[in-house]
This record gives C-alpha cells, sequence and structure tokens, in this order.
C-alpha cells in the first residue's frame, strides 16, 4: 500500500535537502509498516493516517519559515548591492575631496546652516570650484558663482541618485545626464530644475523613449522603443501617450482618458 499521497507531492516543499532526507526516511519507515500489516482495518488505517499528518506539519511549517528567510535574504542583497553603490560614489567624493585640496591652495572651508563649503572663495562668496556638503548627506562638486551652483558640476544625492551636468543660478539648466539608483537613466536638456526639450530616457530594462520633455514630463513628439522590437511613434501630454501612434506599420489610438480609467 503507498502512503495515500500524503508526502509524494514534493512540490510542497523547497528543493531542500535536509527536509527531503527527513520526509524520504518517513515515506520508507511507512511503506514497511504497510507491507508488513496487509490485514489492517480502516479506522486502524484512517488513525496511522492522522498521525502522518501530525508528523508532517511541523516539517511544512518549517518549510514556510525557509521561503520567508529566502525572500528576506533576497531582499537584503538588494539593500547590499544598493549601498554598494552609494559606497562608491562616496570614494569618488573622497578623491574630489583631494583633488580640491591639490588643485586650490587658497581653498577655504566655510560652514552654513544647511552644510559645509570647501573651495574657492571671492569677495567673501562662494566663487570658481568647491564642494558643499548637506546636512541631508547630498553633496554638490563644481563651479560656482555668485555663491551659487553656476557652470558645469555633478550633484550626489544621499539615495545614490547622480546629476552631471550644467547648472545655473543654483538649478539645473542646459545639458546633463541625470543617472538613478534604479538603473534608468536619462540624458537631455533642464531648464530651471526640471526636464525640458529634447531628452533621452534609457530604462533598466532595456528599453527607452526618445523625444519632448516639459515640466519634468514626457511632453510632445516622442518615440518609444520596446524590447521586443516595437518602435511606437506619436505624441505624449503629461506623461501618458494620446492621438494616433504608430508601431512599425500599424496604428492604433489613445487618449489620456484611457489611462486615467485603468488607475
Amino acid at each position: 500500500m503507498d502512503t495515500l499521497n500524503v508526502l509524494n507531492n514534493q512540490a510542497m516543499y523547497n528543493n531542500n535537502e535536509i527536509l527531503l532526507n527527513i520526509l524520504q526516511k518517513i515515506n520508507d519507515v511507512i511503506n514497511d509498516f504497510f507491507k508488513t500489516n496487509k490485514n489492517l482495518e480502516f479506522n486502524q488505517i484512517k488513525n496511522i493516517i492522522i498521525m502522518i499528518n501530525k508528523l508532517t506539519k511541523p516539517i511544512m511549517e518549517m518549510d514556510k519559515k525557509l521561503d520567508n528567510i529566502n525572500e528576506k535574504v533576497v531582499l537584503i542583497d538588494e539593500k547590499v548591492s544598493k549601498l554598494d553603490n552609494i559606497n562608491e560614489n562616496i570614494t569618488k567624493l573622497d578623491s574630489i575631496d583631494e583633488k580640491v585640496k591639490k588643485l586650490y591652495n587658497n581653498s577655504v572651508t566655510k560652514k552654513f546652516d544647511n552644510g559645509i563649503y570647501t573651495g574657492e572663495i571671492k569677495n567673501e562668496l562662494r566663487e570658481g570650484k568647491g564642494k558643499f556638503e548637506f546636512n541631508n548627506g547630498d553633496v554638490y562638486f563644481g563651479d560656482w558663482k555668485n555663491d551659487k551652483k553656476h557652470g558645469n558640476g555633478i550633484y550626489y544625492f544621499k539615495n545614490g541618485d547622480r546629476y552631471e551636468g550644467e547648472w545655473k543660478d543654483d538649478k539645473k539648466n542646459g545639458k546633463a545626464t541625470y543617472f538613478c539608483n534604479n538603473g534608468d537613466r536619462y540624458e537631455g536638456n533642464y531648464r530651471d530644475g526640471l526636464k525640458e526639450g529634447k531628452g533621452i530616457i534609457y530604462f533598466q530594462d532595456g528599453e527607452r523613449y526618445e523625444g519632448d520633455f516639459k515640466n519634468d514630463n514626457l511632453e510632445g513628439k516622442g518615440v518609444y522603443y520596446y524590447n521586443n522590437g516595437d518602435r511606437v511613434m506619436g505624441d505624449y501630454n503629461n506623461g501618458n501617450p494620446v492621438g494616433i501612434h504608430a508601431v512599425l506599420d500599424r496604428f492604433y489610438k489613445v487618449s489620456s482618458k484611457d489611462f486615467d480609467d485603468e488607475e
């Protein structure tokens, strides 16, 4: 007699060697028992099955706990990966700090309400090259003019994001590249701190968008390139595709309302 399929469904368990060994041993003992006791009554068999279920229940619960532990390990690995990226940025900042000290012998350190500045000063104002360490953990290194970020510079965000490009009057202005901590990357124009004009977003999954931006959103004409080879061309409004779009030689119509209904 078989073990009444109580233990045979291994899909209920992980490929955990220890658990499988325990289950196999229990399975062998049960099979041997039924081989030597072929004339058992129904109630006896029923009681044996109940006992088997009681024996296997703790093992099943242990397996579920192992699943939870494995999920937590994956989450920890992801967080460690982000920390590694942050540590790389810290190493770069340390290198920048050394360059500031070597290149600019007249650099000074000055405290502000929102952080500490190390770099060149003119008429008591930040002017030239310098590094500013914000109290919130962000760091900027680059050009200054009249006490403001102006020219070319790199801004390191505490969360791992990074902006490399042009500045004007303390705001992102001009051509730049923005690196997101999730792997996405934007290359294009900024105006008054927002994406505006022509630009490209490279998504971490390999897809990308090329086209117009306004107020930090997809706005105007653009082309979206999918991993399956499709190329969607058309108009965008506030980040959503609208009007007639072309997918290679196929056409379809979409509107902002379609996207609002999905939310």
